[in-house]
């Protein structure tokens, strides 16, 4: 292989060509212009390929081109930023409610019911929380009212289902006398302009 430092070898002779001698032309004879140098004055030298660069990744020395990774490496890389970064996250939310102290447990109390209530309803009587109790029970069932009440509105308010072709044909109806209209106007506008003009 040759190193592009190194001399190209010389080819053979150079072939003379129409400029290196008087020509004939309709005009007359075109004579060589005074200073013209024939091709056998130039050294020709030989065209050789030399080698091509790698392109993309290639390695600190640049004679060779590093492999791209596949989707599996990538995938399970990925993953395992993905992973650990999710255990980082997990152990300082840990180790915060540590430093902080969880008291959430503390400040929910049972109530007769077994469940978790809020401080507020909790410090509550029976009488109260009761009451409570009914009265949100009340209002569930005036929205649930309230929702069926729309429901049947609706269904009554609603276009009874037609012929699917009617509709096709009454939409494509539509369509083509909007785009009429649209291609009447361009018109009108065309023309309202050649009379301008």
């Amino acid at each position: 292989m040759r190193r592009p430092t190194e001399p190209h070898p010389e080819l053979s002779e150079p072939v003379p060509t129409e400029a290196d001698h008087t020509s004939q032309t309709r005009f007359g004879p075109r004579p060589v212009p005074e200073g013209h140098q024939t091709a056998a004055a130039h050294k020709r030298r030989k065209t050789v390929s030399s080698r091509i660069p790698p392109s993309g990744r290639v390695s600190p020395d640049g004679r060779q081109v590093w492999p791209e990774p596949s989707l599996t490496t990538k995938i399970i890389v990925w993953g395992g930023v993905a992973l650990g970064v999710a255990g980082v996250t997990a152990a300082t939310s840990m180790l915060a409610r540590k430093l902080v102290g969880d008291d959430n447990h503390a400040s929910h109390r049972h109530d007769r019911h077994g469940s978790t209530s809020a401080p507020r309803f909790a410090g509550l009587d029976a009488n109260e929380q009761e009451e409570i109790r009914r009265r949100v029970h009340a209002q569930a069932r005036e929205d649930a009212l309230h929702a069926a009440e729309l429901r049947a509105k609706a269904k009554r308010t609603r276009r009874p289902r037609g012929n699917i072709a009617q509709d096709l044909t009454k939409t494509a109806t539509e369509l083509s006398e909007g785009l009429n209209g649209v291609a009447q106007s361009l018109g009108t506008a065309f023309n309202s302009f050649r009379g301008v003009a």
